[in-house]
């Protein structure tokens, strides 16, 4: 009996152990997980070494058994694992490099690839509650605010240094990211603040409606200043996206018509303010003439059209197994300088598309990974009807056919994160 007892003790002690353990761990993870989404839009700069704690909390975590188990018997926690397929074909793509310093610089950079579809279909579906989700979604709209915030103060010092309207526009503008990618970030601010105003709008306060609307219109007007071309685009597609979905909702006709209220402030921005309307038409006027575009062209939409097509001429010499995870910026340079793409040429740039960017890299068989990967979980949360998780696929789906996203940090991590994320709790919490 005395034997047993201790045994029980032990057993007892060894289980209280383990659950503080899977306790902490758990609270790691999403303490991290809101110090990332705050700081995305923020200082980039902190962003990897968050990373780096994640995958240290996931190491010290231990239970890899468990954790393959999980894959293993989950087919939806396996299918958050596929989309790290894109970062092996990359790895494959060494195989075949000349470039080692390129390669492995770009493999790091896509890292989070690997890292967060790792993380999230080996973590528990127990601890991100519904209001954990919540947090982090608000997390990420308050790293948005404080982020344009920043930026407006910055641009107010330099307009009385420089006494410039300029630095309230386009790339003078904000303090923490390329305008394009910014852009993309409020965008999907809004996206969860137009959810959050839907869903719970007969629970909201009047003062909360009122802030919410207000913060919507303040980062549509944002967005306007940022002078983003797909930034502005993707938020006339985000709006269209929202009125169809609370249509097949057959939502109120109160949000119907805030939506609509939406649409149209932002064509009185545009007619409010002639630089970014000034840029969409010059863009237009170029699509027109795409034929007689000058090689010493300026213009970020010319610019990308004659890039686009060396990289063109790049993929049809490379269909199958393209030029290498390594070589592909010395291919693209190569080309520039074959064309006479002065700019392209100056600034190194890559193929400011990250469709052709990974044919170029990688070949159809690469290209086709990298739709897969966007397209069948667009078809899976049009058919849950999951809007948030619509709108962020359908943005980015947009916004890679006018950058290379998984070039960058900010877009890679961006993308990896969210994408994960969304389909973990799309299937184990559906916050629907």
């Amino acid at each position: 009996m005395k034997t047993y007892l201790i045994g029980y003790v032990g057993n007892s002690k060894t289980s209280a152990v383990k659950s503080l353990a899977k306790k902490l761990a758990n609270n790691t993870y999403y303490y991290l997980f809101l110090l990332l989404v705050f700081f995305m839009p923020l200082y980039k700069k902190v962003v990897p070494f968050i990373i780096a704690l994640l995958v240290l909390n996931w190491l010290i975590e231990g239970k890899y058994k468990y954790k393959f188990q999980l894959i293993i018997n989950n087919r939806y926690r396996f299918y958050i694992l596929l989309f790290s397929s894109i970062y092996l074909i990359y790895l494959i793509g060494l195989i075949y490099s000349s470039n080692f310093q390129y390669a492995f610089f770009d493999i790091e950079v896509k890292l989070s690839l690997l890292i967060f579809p790792l993380i999230f279909s080996t973590i528990d579906d127990v601890f991100l509650t519904k209001r954990k989700i919540k947090y982090l979604f608000a997390g990420f709209i308050a790293g948005c605010l404080v982020g344009t915030l920043v930026s407006f103060g910055n641009a107010i010092y330099n307009f009385y240094q420089s006494g410039s309207l300029h630095e309230f526009y386009y790339s003078r503008l904000p303090f923490f990211h390329h305008p394009s990618y910014f852009a993309m970030y409020l965008n999907f601010s809004i996206a969860l603040l137009i959810y959050n105003l839907w869903k719970n709008y007969h629970d909201l306060s009047k003062l909360k409606i009122v802030l919410f609307i207000i913060l919507i219109l303040y980062f549509q007007l944002f967005i306007i200043l940022l002078s983003s071309k797909a930034g502005i685009i993707s938020l006339i597609i985000l709006l269209i996206v929202s009125v169809i979905y609370v249509f097949i909702k057959k939502s109120s006709f109160i949000i119907g018509f805030i939506l609509m209220l939406f649409l149209s402030c932002i064509f009185i921005f545009l007619k409010v303010l002639p630089y970014p309307a000034q840029r969409l038409e010059t863009a237009g006027k170029i699509l027109q003439k795409s034929d007689t575009i000058l090689k010493d062209t300026n213009e970020g939409t010319g610019e990308r059209i004659l890039i686009w097509r060396s990289s063109l001429e790049i993929m049809k010499n490379n269909i199958f197994f393209g030029v290498g995870t390594g070589d592909v910026k010395d291919a693209l340079i190569e080309k520039y300088n074959d064309n006479k793409i002065q700019l392209a040429i100056e600034k190194k740039l890559n193929a400011h598309n990250q469709y052709l960017q990974t044919f170029i890299t990688l070949g159809l068989f690469g290209f086709l990974v990298l739709a897969l990967i966007l397209l069948l979980p667009l078809i899976y949360a049009i058919k849950q009807t999951d809007y948030i998780y619509i709108v962020f696929l359908i943005i980015m789906i947009f916004n890679l056919l006018v950058e290379s996203m998984f070039e960058t940090q900010a877009g890679v991590i961006y993308y990896a994160f969210f994408n994960s994320f969304l389909f973990y709790i799309s299937k184990t919490i559906n916050p629907k």
